[in-house]
């Protein structure tokens, strides 16, 4: 982003240079020039406009405190379409805000749970619905938590969770778009 505004400045400079360059110091506004000064001034702020919008719409997320995180994953859970979870025994469900979102998806055959070990909460979610698999076997055990919304879609979202002694938020949104879904369509 910071190279796209460097080159959105050095094309202000750019026109600013062109004007002077044409009538020396004394620079005299016609029509023409004020139309080309009116149209890219339109077009920086348009530009400058896109920008805030895209880095808002995917800007990290950080959650501090247990309450954020739950109504995040709740609102989270919320997104429309599949939603591929890789978690080792699915602790950080609220059972009064998150889990509920989880029957649900699991119950529309939209949830897949990529865990450690079977747990009761694992076979819950199973016979409602839910396709689980389980990574114990494979005797590796991932660093970080992800959750991706909307799985197997061009619009999907990467929610990642690292414990807490390694980063000081609970979580991060890293990725929007269309999310590589290598690790989650092996299993």
């Amino acid at each position: 982003m910071l190279a796209r505004v460097i080159g959105v400045l050095s094309g202000i400079v750019t026109l600013f240079a062109f004007l002077y360059g044409e009538t020396g110091s004394n620079i005299t506004l016609t029509p023409w020039k004020i139309g080309l000064i009116t149209v890219f001034c339109i077009s920086i702020l348009g530009y400058l406009a896109l920008e805030a919008y895209e880095y808002y719409r995917s800007r990290p997320i950080t959650t501090k405190t247990d309450v954020d995180f739950h109504a995040f994953m709740a609102r989270w859970l919320d997104h429309p379409g599949k939603v591929a979870i890789l978690s080792a025994n699915l602790s950080w469900g609220d059972p009064k805000i998150v889990l509920p979102k989880l029957e649900k998806k699991a119950a529309s055959g939209d949830l897949l749970l990529i865990m450690e070990k079977p747990s009761a909460l694992s076979r819950a979610l199973e016979s409602k619905g839910a396709t689980v698999k389980y990574y114990q076997a494979i005797g590796y055990v991932p660093q970080s938590r992800f959750t991706v919304v909307r799985f197997r879609s061009p619009h999907g979202k990467v929610a990642v969770g690292w414990p807490r002694a390694e980063r000081p938020g609970r979580l991060l949104t890293l990725w929007t778009g269309n999310i590589p879904d290598t690790m989650a369509h092996q299993c």
